[in-house]
């Protein structure tokens, strides 16, 4: 049950419904869209949401879905079901156009499978569908909807004696009409033209009796009559003859395929409902592209637990301004039944009770909704509202007797599966009495388990929700400093209306705020304040943490890169030294072999002995000398290449505020604090960041002064955090682009990836030819931070998006 009458107007629902309707193309969608109600029945809903993202799925991703020719023809096709009746030529061109629509469609759907869209699958090939008549009906008219001369062979034979006589008729009378010009008796413009059917020629009525024939109209002057002459009357009997014959077989023949279309009237009828749905179907998911929607998780339980909530006409209204809409999370289970909001006016409380029927109710319709993937969605079976003023003139009933009738509905019929949406709960009477009577209807519906989101300025329904199990409270937070309003939901800690902070805003005479705050409860007051600042900062340290984490976070990234490419120079450098060693051996060896070779010639030319072994012997200490001197500049080089960071540092020389320098950055710091483990907390220019001792060294003051003269790349490091930070985001859609610049896009984004620590991407490139998604994952297999690359998820868009991990 929805309570009341005008629900779908107070939460917004009936715009929801006349934007669908706009994006339907035929009036068989909008009389789907008209008809739609609210569901309990999760597999009528399970069954509503999954057509709508199956069809956003073909949007996004699929080939162009058949969208032409949705005519409406229903009520004739009720009429010919008469006997005796027949389908006019213009409508048996459409109803021609429209099977043949529903016959692409249903290919359409089926050609992709029952795996690919398993529900819009299943509706395709539950509708009988006799592609036979397309092709009658094909043989009767052609795609102007002219009945064909081949239709029969009658109306073939009617046409051709038809066409015989008008040829003959219009030839007599242009005869005619020329020998009356050189008689004199016409004007030499005249030319002939048609009245009843006929052809006639135009004659000063002062000529009439001179021209011989039959009078069949005259000017509105009276000054020309037209004439049809004597030797076309014949012809022209003969024209109207044939016809005459040719309307009564063309009759004949919508008569016969009336008959066949009469037959499969129910199939027709059928096919046509099933085009309504599919043009409603297109529109909920096309209207769902527009709100960002997405399919929630749904339980056939009451409860709901939302993440970033969007109100969808909100959004729609702050993208054509070019404003963000601030989400909301939402969660009201078995536990925590009722959330109590408290606020000030104007601060987004009853948006966000708005928020939570319009969404609800969407769901229960069967619409995708702007939320996070993660949000589950529980179902009720009743939902009643009380909102703004309903004072009736006609029920002589006053704004407070129009709240307080609503409360005894919802007193009366709420149950432990009714969601209760009441706004500014107790107001309209004197406020001591009405915080009473809503107290105690507070604690009724709280007997009666009922699920609520009420919002309400009065401290003791605050307090009962503070003491309360499955009560809660939540505050709209509300900036001190600028003293305007977060539109940020808080649960957990009563509201506060801000009344004097407000009255500060808007230039209100400080003596009166100041004698108002005497006159109340100024501990309770206080304590509502400082609660909200509390929040407040909360959330701007939280801002600033997420800040400083993706600031670590690159740092790291950074740091790691260093010590990667640090291993991999020094690994480089230890293979060259030990081959420009092996070479230098290898040298000797020839230079030997080649020393041995000319002994061996001297011997053999009989040189004396003494010189031979004078000159062995000097080859050989050269030869020693030569050895010695390589492996010497071996060792030395390889004991030079070892890390400055092998070199033990005297931690007792670092204290907190001392100066250190980084080598892996290039950068000096400033010690915030030591810790246990053998690391180190610094400051970088602003930048807080964490790493071990043995990864610093000491500086004087006079080399920290020296360095502080050449600008540290600290800044700039904390300037590109921030900005690949603010700006980055994890998916790309590449679809319609080049190959070279898809490469390049998607380069570039894996790289800012890797800077930031994202570990998880997506690149949406489309199904089309394939062309696109073949390079990219070309790319992404020679990519050495990509860890592993597949497709999405099937009901997330499938082989359309490739989901990139990095390591």
């Amino acid at each position: 049950m929805i309570y009341p009458e005008n629900f779908e107007d107070k939460i917004g629902f009936d715009q929801i419904r006349h934007l669908t309707q706009n994006k339907c193309v035929s009036s068989l969608g909008v009389e789907y869209v008209e008809k739609l109600q609210f569901s309990n029945n999760i597999t009528v809903i399970n069954q509503l949401i999954g057509e709508t993202e199956e069809f956003r799925q073909i949007l996004l991703f699929d080939n162009p879905f058949p969208s032409q020719d949705y005519y409406d023809l229903k009520d004739e096709i009720h009429r010919i079901r008469v006997e005796g009746s027949y389908i006019e030529t213009e409508e048996l061109g459409k109803l021609k156009s429209v099977l043949q629509t529903i016959k692409e469609c249903l290919n359409y759907i089926i050609r992709r499978g029952e795996e690919k869209y398993p529900l819009l699958f299943a509706k395709a090939t539950s509708v009988i569908f006799d592609e036979n008549l397309i092709l009658q009906i094909n043989r009767i008219i052609d795609d102007k909807s002219v009945i064909k001369d081949t239709a029969s062979d009658t109306l073939n034979d009617i046409r051709k004696s038809l066409n015989r006589s008008m040829h003959n008729a219009t030839r007599k009378t242009n005869q005619c009409l020329k020998d009356a010009k050189k008689s004199g008796l016409v004007k030499d413009d005249a030319e002939v033209t048609i009245r009843n059917g006929r052809l006639v020629i135009p004659v000063p009525a002062a000529n009439k009796r001179k021209v011989k024939g039959f009078i069949h109209d005259e000017s509105a002057s009276g000054q020309t009559v037209f004439i049809e002459p004597q030797e076309v009357i014949e012809d022209n009997n003969d024209i109207r003859d044939f016809m005459n014959a040719e309307k009564r077989e063309i009759i004949l023949i919508l008569l016969e395929i009336t008959k066949e279309i009469r037959l499969q009237s129910e199939m027709i009828l059928n096919s046509l409902a099933f085009l309504g749905k599919v043009d409603f179907i297109r529109a909920k998911a096309k209207f769902a592209i527009d709100i960002n929607g997405i399919k929630p998780n749904i339980y056939d339980i009451p409860s709901i637990d939302w993440k970033k909530a969007i109100h969808p006409l909100l959004l729609m209204k702050f993208k054509s301004l070019k404003k963000s809409v601030i989400p909301l999370d939402i969660k009201l289970n078995a536990k925590q039944r009722m959330l109590i909001i408290s606020g000030p006016n104007a601060g987004g409380k009853s948006v966000c009770l708005k928020t939570v029927g319009l969404l609800q109710y969407m769901v229960q319709c069967g619409f995708l909704v702007p939320v996070h993937e993660i949000s589950e969605f529980g179902i009720f079976e009743h939902i009643y509202m009380d909102m703004g003023d309903e004072q009736s003139i006609e029920n002589d009933l006053s704004t407070y007797s129009s709240h307080l009738k609503n409360m005894m509905e919802m007193v009366e019929k709420g149950d432990k599966k009714t969601l209760l949406l009441i706004d500014e709960m107790g107001t309209g009477t004197e406020p001591i009495l009405g915080g009473a009577m809503a107290e105690a209807i507070l604690g009724s519906l709280h007997q009666n388990k009922c699920f609520g989101v009420i919002t309400t300025h009065y401290g003791n329904l605050k307090r009962i929700a503070a003491v309360t199990d499955g009560m809660i409270n939540g505050a709209m937070l509300f900036d001190m400093e600028s003293l305007a309003p977060m539109f940020m939901l808080k649960t957990g800690i009563q509201g506060s209306s801000f009344t004097f902070e407000i009255a500060q805003k808007i230039g209100f005479p400080a003596q009166i705020i100041h004698s108002a705050k005497e006159l109340i409860n100024t501990p309770q007051y206080d304590f509502e304040i400082k609660s909200q600042q509390l929040e407040t900062e909360l959330v701007k340290l939280n801002e600033e943490k997420r800040t400083v984490d993706s600031a670590d976070k690159f740092l790291a990234e950074l740091i790691q890169k260093y010590n990667d490419l640090k291993s991999s120079l020094e690994t480089e450098k230890k293979l060259i030294i030990k081959e420009a060693n092996q070479k230098a051996i290898q040298i000797i060896k020839d230079s030997n072999a080649l020393v041995e070779k000319t002994i061996r010639e001297i011997k053999e030319s009989k040189a004396e002995k003494t010189l031979v072994f004078e000159a062995r012997k000097q080859l050989e200490t050269q030869k020693e000398g030569l050895l010695s001197e390589v492996k010497e500049v071996a060792k030395t080089t390889e004991k030079q290449s070892l890390d400055k960071s092998d070199k033990p540092i005297e931690k007792i020389d670092l204290k907190v505020g001392s100066p250190v320098f980084i080598p892996e950055i290039d950068t000096q710091a400033i010690i915030l604090e030591l810790l246990n483990n053998n690391k180190v907390i610094l400051d970088i220019n602003g930048v807080i960041f964490r790493t071990e001792l043995d990864k610093i060294e000491p500086l004087s003051k006079s080399e920290a002064k020296s360095l502080r003269k050449n600008p540290s790349t600290s800044s700039n490091i904390y300037r590109r955090i921030n900005e690949k930070a603010n700006n980055f985001k994890p998916a790309i859609d590449v679809r319609g682009k080049r190959a070279e610049e898809t490469l390049t896009e998607t380069d570039k984004l894996i790289d800012d990836a890797v800077q930031l620590g994202i570990k998880e991407l997506k690149i949406l490139h489309g199904k089309g030819t394939g062309v696109l998604r073949k390079v990219i994952r070309e790319l992404l297999s020679k990519n050495p931070f990509v860890k592993h690359f597949e497709d999405e998820k099937i009901e997330m868009g499938g082989h359309g998006i490739t989901v990139v991990k990095l390591k």
